[in-house]
């Protein structure tokens, strides 16, 4: 994402899950060192999902 002229459009169209490292919401660190803390049924659920459509498609998993 480097060399970009305006940094909120690169932000917003180049970015993905894997470049967030810190989340804090009302205090509440939900993701630090690009792990999520505290998952619940619904986040271990989603990205089994995603892990399944991605083997299903021969892709390999995002990093």
């Amino acid at each position: 994402m480097l060399s970009a002229t305006d940094i909120a459009a690169t932000i917003v169209t180049r970015s993905h899950a894997g470049n967030i490292d810190l989340v804090v919401v009302a205090g509440d660190v939900l993701k630090e060192n690009r792990v999520p803390k505290g998952e619940d049924a619904v986040v271990v659920e989603a990205a089994a999902s995603r892990d399944w459509l991605f083997h299903a498609a021969g892709l390999p998993l995002p990093v």
